[in-house]
């Protein structure tokens, strides 16, 4: 059954593929049989129509199978395919040797836009699975541990799933690297106007470095800003910005929700519909 699945490279068959593996690792059926049985799929896949006609992979089709991070899927099942493939590798790696090396793979994917939404859709769920945690934090850690911060911004649409970086933040034992890190990417990747609300939220739990962070941020050059804030700040609003950051790193954290209040109500941009407050601190 696995050969047959492994060749149904089609956009479909590969979602249908990949949710059968996940659907059977989650029984703790087999798992390297799985995981290379899931290295066949993308190798046929990256296969010209031509190359398809041959009986078998060879060692190459493999290695650049096992080097990238790309599937074809259909457009209204692309989300649910990378899910699947990231709890496959997931519940895979401790029993596939094939499965752990792929994490280098995926740790250097994910670093680029569209390969970080879809790790972050599944690693900041509730109960994520500890595996993904861990990758997602390396990732931001590469990011945004150390240096000039990457200028990434996600998707339209999809910028709301960095509301929920904060849980990442509930890991036993970060480092002072990784917490800096997960700091940085809520500050670099959250939707402009939920920064506020998220960075007080913080001050109740990781005081001293968030702070920090705002200070940072408050000297932080005209051109970021005009590249974070949301349309096409004036220097009036860039200014008032930077002030309300400093009031934030300064403020008592019983007062941060107040002060975030003010400056919400002061936005001179508006938050888009599909943004608006839904409890989501609340789970952070």
């Amino acid at each position: 059954m696995l050969n047959v699945l492994a060749q149904r490279h089609t956009p479909h068959g590969v979602f249908y593929t990949l949710s059968t593996l996940l659907r059977l690792a989650k029984q703790g059926i087999a798992l390297n049989a799985l995981w290379q049985c899931r290295r066949s799929l993308s190798g046929w896949q990256r296969l010209s129509a031509r190359k398809r006609k041959r009986l078998s992979l060879t060692h190459q089709d493999y290695q650049r199978a096992d080097q990238r991070w790309i599937w074809q899927l259909p457009e209204d099942r692309v989300e649910e395919g990378f899910s699947a493939d990231l709890h496959l590798w997931a519940l895979c790696m401790p029993h596939s040797p094939d499965a752990s090396a792929y994490r280098k793979t995926l740790l250097k994917e994910a670093q680029k836009r569209d390969g970080l939404v879809h790790l972050l859709r599944v690693a900041t769920v509730e109960q994520g699975l500890p595996a993904l945690v861990e990758l997602a934090t390396d990732v931001l850690v590469a990011l945004y541990g150390q240096g000039e911060w990457a200028q990434m911004s996600l998707p339209n649409g999809q910028a709301g799933v960095a509301r929920y970086l904060p849980r990442l933040l509930r890991a036993r034992d970060l480092t002072p690297l990784q917490m800096m890190a997960l700091l940085n990417a809520i500050a670099n990747l959250a939707p402009w106007t939920s920064l506020p609300a998220l960075l007080a939220h913080q001050l109740a739990y990781n005081s001293g470095p968030t702070r920090a962070l705002l200070m940072t941020l408050s000297r932080q050059t005209d051109e970021w800003f005009r590249w974070r804030m949301p349309g096409f700040p004036s220097s009036q609003a860039i200014t008032a910005a930077k002030q309300q950051l400093l009031q934030l790193a300064l403020v008592p954290a019983s007062g941060a929700p107040t002060l975030v209040q003010q400056m919400e109500q002061s936005a001179v941009i508006p938050e888009p519909a599909w943004l608006v407050d839904d409890g989501f601190l609340a789970d952070c």
